[in-house]
């Protein structure tokens, strides 16, 4: 679900230089796909399991964090409809 609104997201914030940002979030996705296992079994092993979950809690917590600081204000914005795209709707 995330992985397909962010998309939109970037689209949104970065109209000019999309694909690039686009192929950059892929990129992440992709690194993170491949070394998210391999982090995260290594941490099980050398901890458990409950310390492995709470240090990616914490590290998911803290990209929430940023995210909310550093989100474009601008997508919160409701856009403005013209009268006359208003009445092409009706």
């Amino acid at each position: 679900m995330i992985n397909t609104a962010i998309y939109s997201v970037l689209s949104s914030a970065f109209p000019t230089t999309r694909e690039k940002i686009l192929g950059y979030a892929e990129t992440a996705s992709g690194v993170g796909l491949m070394l998210g296992p391999i982090i995260g079994g290594t941490l099980n092993t050398l901890l458990n399991y409950l310390s492995a979950y709470l240090i990616f809690t914490a590290m998911l917590t803290i990209n929430g964090i940023i995210t909310f600081i550093f989100m474009p204000n601008s997508l919160n914005e409701s856009p403005e409809i013209t009268e006359k795209e208003f009445d092409a709707i009706k």
